[in-house]
């Protein structure tokens, strides 16, 4: 006898002359257990008669489109008043470092004509401690944006995580062996 766990195929139905044999509908021919025949029959006859479109519109698409949701709808739901502070401080952070690329080019075209200019070393270490300040400056604030932005993002990021937790614990055991969490 077969045991429960093989696979059966959905073509078959049970033999019209009792047992647990079942008949042959397409090429295999299987065995299964009283219980499990009635099933395989039923769930055999539902796909063979499954229309899709017969509970609607026949031009209705099979599955509804996903609505899209923006960065803005994702932050104004999770965000708190923190976080739009985080935020603006990671936008400052960037803007003051956008800032300093440009003007390390405006640096060092200076230091080229001083150099070319003068024979005297005083205003090239001048605009040599420019630069270095610059990149010094450069360095904080592309440190500071990195920070406010991935502490910003870690916190909504969280908030998502626990309202997916929320609504996935919130449902029926029945739903996840119809449909996948994801």
């Amino acid at each position: 006898m077969n045991k429960i766990n093989e696979v059966t195929p959905i073509m078959s139905e049970p033999d019209s002359s009792g047992g647990n044999a079942m008949k042959e509908t397409g090429t295999l021919l299987v065995q299964k257990p009283d219980e499990i025949g009635p099933i395989v029959a039923q769930v055999a006859k539902l796909v063979e008669t499954y229309d899709p479109t017969a509970s609607g519109d026949a031009d209705a698409p099979l599955f509804k489109e996903k609505e899209s949701v923006g960065l803005c709808t994702i932050m104004c739901k999770y965000a708190k008043p923190l976080d739009y502070l985080l935020l603006t401080l990671a936008y400052t952070g960037t803007i003051l470092f956008a800032f300093s690329i440009p003007y390390s080019n405006i640096l060092f075209g200076g230091m080229i004509d001083e150099v070319a200019a003068s024979n005297s070393m005083d205003s090239v270490m001048s605009s040599f401690l420019l630069m270095v300040y610059l990149a010094v400056f450069s360095w904080v604030t592309a440190s500071w944006q990195n920070f406010f932005s991935d502490w910003f993002a870690q916190r909504i990021t969280y908030r998502i995580k626990c309202a997916y937790l929320e609504a996935l614990l919130v449902k029926e055991a029945s739903y996840f062996d119809e449909n996948s969490p994801t």
